[in-house]
């Protein structure tokens, strides 16, 4: 069965063909552009789309999109009424970004359980997974992104840097 995955985050669009259990192709971008999903397509229609989103008013065009580009395939949204094959302990799952959901049942599937999942995206997030209680809650906290800009914003000497490949082991002053 080929699958077409997709996941809209607040800042980019990430799409994968998985066939036979494993990602064969993957594409991200930042616009609603019909050329990421037949870049990961190759040619191939998907048997199934399944959509994860962190961002509600894009969804509707992504669904347009999905539906024009690959008319008649059956089209699955990520939320948390979804029966995920593990328990959910939360107090409100419908509060819960369905992105969440996705990482702990990846990190049940690829690790076992206890485990705890992490997402670095625009937010960073922290997933538990227990044994017996399944999706068990985690943290959010600032993405990689966000500590640049909060670290120039909030302090007096330090520049508005970029996130980047680590050149240096350790900083020999302010800047680096």
């Amino acid at each position: 069965m080929n699958i077409l995955a997709i996941n809209i985050g607040n800042s980019r669009v990430a799409a994968g063909w998985f066939s036979k259990n494993k990602i064969r192709r993957s594409a991200r971008t930042e616009a609603a552009t019909p050329v990421v999903l037949e870049a990961v397509a190759n040619d191939e229609t998907p048997d199934g789309i399944c959509l994860c989103s962190v961002a509600p008013p894009r969804n509707k065009t992504w669904a347009q999109l999905v539906k024009k580009v690959f008319p008649g395939v059956p089209v699955l949204w990520v939320d948390s009424r979804l029966d995920f094959g593990m328990g959910v302990d939360l107090k409100r799952p419908d509060q819960t970004g369905c992105d969440r959901f996705a990482d702990a049942v990846a990190g049940a599937e690829f690790c076992g359980a206890p485990c705890i999942v992490c997402d670095f995206g625009t937010a960073s997030t922290f997933n538990l997974v227990l044994p017996k209680r399944g999706f068990s809650g985690g943290v959010i906290a600032p993405g990689y992104g966000m500590w640049f800009s909060a670290m120039s914003q909030s302090t007096a000497q330090l520049p508005h840097l970029k996130p980047g490949g680590i050149k240096l082991k350790t900083g020999r002053n302010t800047e680096e």
